[in-house]
């Protein structure tokens, strides 16, 4: 059986987690193991509960540019590479000890610090990119594989003349079976206090700035003129201090748009498929998203999306069909769509089903897995 390392750099759970825990159950049985080096936290939580092997890892989250004292000046950190170099070292000492096969990484610092050890050990190396990186990190930095989560972020790497070694294997869901009986989930809005008559649009994301919840809100105050009824869901935690900060924000932009008796925020929660099955609509506005499990979630569910047409939402969402896209950044616009939505019970039903059809088509778990492991196999 040949022996794959995945690292990974985050102890919490988020999109990018649930995308390596999907690869990770669905290895070729007999064909491929897994170990998985990372810090402790949730993540590894979830591991120990499905008895995958993992090795405690933590990596320095340094910046690889820093600002100047007394300076708004950028400049390269070289102590940021050089704890890179030493990191590369200890996987490599990993590689050796556990008889790895095969590197797969899932962020910045675990693409360096894996490629480092992967040439030192002689042993190839996947890069897995799920967010936009530094264009110099493919210049300079080239493992024997990259992986694409979309062909927007592929694009925004290399342009339309991508290397061979590169290609594109779309995220799924793996929350929520394609068969799952929507009359056994409970009772949502009870339990939140929403009344049966007040219509709901959710949205499923870590509290983070790039996620531009504030817009939503300000794009909420113009939805309640025309549905003064209508609720506002969040599903989803802050993973950082910024995060936290941000929250604190989005409090204060909340009292100042007199809303937050029609908004509630309810951290995170385990039961997705309870949860978007009380959504009437989805929404979600990230700053050019990559690829969302999340907006994958809502789709299999049934549930229109609004989404902001950048990065890979355009190839998640079909325009008019399976839900609507807006003007990156535009309030306005986000606010009409989500109003057209919520006044026409039966476009919301046609899109919902077309865009469960085409989540459950385009973006299934076969399709993942099946990719996934045909590229174990070329690699060993």
């Amino acid at each position: 059986m040949k022996k794959i390392l995945f690292i990974h750099e985050m102890a919490e759970v988020s999109g990018i987690e649930d995308a390596v825990y999907t690869a990770i159950r669905h290895l070729e049985p007999g064909r491929f193991g897994a170990v998985v080096a990372c810090p402790s936290g949730p993540f590894v939580q979830r591991l120990q509960q499905s008895h995958i092997p993992h090795i405690a890892f933590n990596f320095r989250m340094l910046a690889l540019k820093t600002t100047l004292p007394g300076s708004s000046y950028r400049v390269f950190n070289p102590f940021a590479l050089l704890q890179k170099v030493v990191e590369g070292l200890r996987l490599a000492r990993l590689v050796r000890q556990h008889h790895i096969d095969l590197i797969h990484t899932n962020s910045l610092s675990s693409h360096i610090a894996g490629l480092i050890a992967a040439r030192i050990t002689g042993i190839p190396i996947v890069w897995h990119i799920h967010i936009y990186m530094l264009h110099l990190l493919y210049r300079f930095w080239m493992p024997d594989r990259i992986v694409f989560v979309s062909h927007a972020v592929m694009r925004d790497a290399f342009g339309d003349n991508p290397p061979a070694k590169a290609s594109v294997i779309y995220n799924t869901q793996n929350l929520i079976g394609a068969d799952a009986d929507y009359s056994a989930f409970h009772d949502v809005r009870s339990e939140f206090g929403i009344r049966a008559d007040k219509p709901i649009v959710g949205l499923v994301c870590t509290i983070d700035p790039v996620k531009r919840i504030d817009k939503v809100l300000q794009a909420w105050k113009l939805v309640l003129e025309a549905f003064p009824l209508a609720h506002l869901l969040h599903i989803g935690k802050s993973l950082t201090q910024r995060g936290n900060e941000y929250m604190t924000d989005l409090t204060i932009l909340m009292q100042s748009l007199k809303i937050e008796d029609s908004v509630t925020f309810a951290g995170f929660r385990s039961d997705i498929g309870n949860i978007l099955n009380t959504f009437d609509v989805y929404v979600s506005f990230t700053i050019n998203d990559t690829l969302s499990i999340s907006v994958l979630e809502a789709m299999v569910m049934g549930r229109p999306v609004v989404g902001a047409k950048s990065g890979g939402m355009p190839e998640l969402i079909l325009h008019e069909q399976t839900g609507l896209l807006v003007e990156d950044g535009n309030i306005d616009k986000l606010a009409e769509a989500i109003v057209r939505l919520l006044c026409n019970p039966d476009l919301r039903h046609s899109m919902g089903i077309a865009g469960r059809e085409r989540a459950l088509r385009e973006f299934s778990l076969d399709n993942y897995v099946s990719k996934i492991n045909a590229l174990y196999k070329e690699l060993i």
